[in-house]
């Protein structure tokens, strides 16, 4: 692992499956993309909680909204 300050950083955002340039076809590797997701799981409450509160209903059946 390696940790380096960012002064500054930049990046580029596009939508649509890969881009390459004809002649990277040529070659024999895989090209393709990864779907990521964030997906809400099961609550996790923080460890110096007091075992009395309970997990409120508005946290318990949270569903992320798709838009």
């Amino acid at each position: 692992m390696l940790s380096l300050p960012l002064v500054e950083a930049s990046a580029k955002v596009r939508t649509g499956g890969p881009n390459d340039d004809a002649a990277d076809y040529d070659l024999l590797v895989w090209a393709g993309e990864i779907p990521l997701q964030l997906t809400a799981t099961a609550t996790i409450a923080d460890s110096r909680l007091p075992s009395q509160i309970e997990v409120p209903t508005y946290v318990s059946h949270y569903k992320r909204r798709r838009d």
